[in-house]
């Protein structure tokens, strides 16, 4: 239980350190929905982080699937692969 209890405290303090990111920072499910999102994301979206969780990003953003960005985020996913979006 204590090791439960000491990994939620890293797995909380990381999170809060995302929250403070000036760069746009998200968790993605794999159906494409907002699990995490600070506020440089919502802002680059025009949004709240609010209004993203639990919304899938092709319902917040429609034709996001022709972007590049989501090119390389369904490779990711896909295939478990790291990039790179410029």
């Amino acid at each position: 239980m204590a090791k439960i209890k000491r990994s939620e405290r890293i797995l909380r303090s990381i999170v809060t350190s995302f929250d403070y990111m000036l760069e746009g920072c998200q968790i993605i499910s794999r159906d494409y929905r907002y699990l995490y999102a600070n506020d440089a994301v919502a802002k680059q979206g025009k949004t709240t982080k609010e209004e993203l969780l639990g919304t899938a990003m092709t319902e917040k953003y429609p034709e996001i699937e022709k972007t590049l960005m989501f090119k390389e985020l369904k490779d990711c996913m896909e295939n478990r692969v790291s990039h790179r979006v410029p």
